[in-house]
């Protein structure tokens, strides 16, 4: 389940079918997004929908450089944007969890698209079809 005070337009959500929504506009309860690509809007429940999971692929997707160190089936990066932030994500081979700054924990990408944003003043930039292409190869 997402909050709407976690979502920010241009967000990307993932609908209980599997397939990857871009936010549109936010309400209390619901929001708005695009179906396929088709510009037709239609207002949805937050309650059914959940965060994608970050993933080593998605950070890459994002112009993220990585450099690695790899200790006991346990990987932990740390990508660097422009040099303007860097991040260490711990990947387990199954869960990923990027921090930056101590507690502060990004595990979805709407998460992260807000972090991002409020690091940088920039969008983050992600190709929607090279997204959705690293989302359904992993379902």
């Amino acid at each position: 389940m997402i909050n709407s005070n976690e979502l920010r337009i241009g967000n990307f959500v993932l609908a209980p079918n599997g397939e990857i929504k871009k936010v549109e506009n936010i309400y209390d309860r619901y929001f708005n997004m695009l179906h396929d690509g088709d510009g037709v809007g239609g207002g949805y429940l937050l309650e059914v929908y959940n965060g994608i999971p970050l993933t080593p692929k998605i950070l890459e997707q994002c112009g993220f450089e990585i450099l690695t160190s790899k200790e006991k089936g346990f990987t932990q990066d740390t990508y660097t944007y422009k040099g303007k932030i860097s991040l260490v994500v711990a990947f387990d081979g199954e869960r990923l969890s990027v921090s930056f700054w101590q507690g502060n924990e990004k595990k979805y990408l709407h998460q992260f698209q807000n972090f991002f944003y409020f690091l940088t003043g920039e969008e983050l930039i992600l190709k929607e079809e090279e997204l959705k292409k690293i989302i359904y190869e992993k379902i």
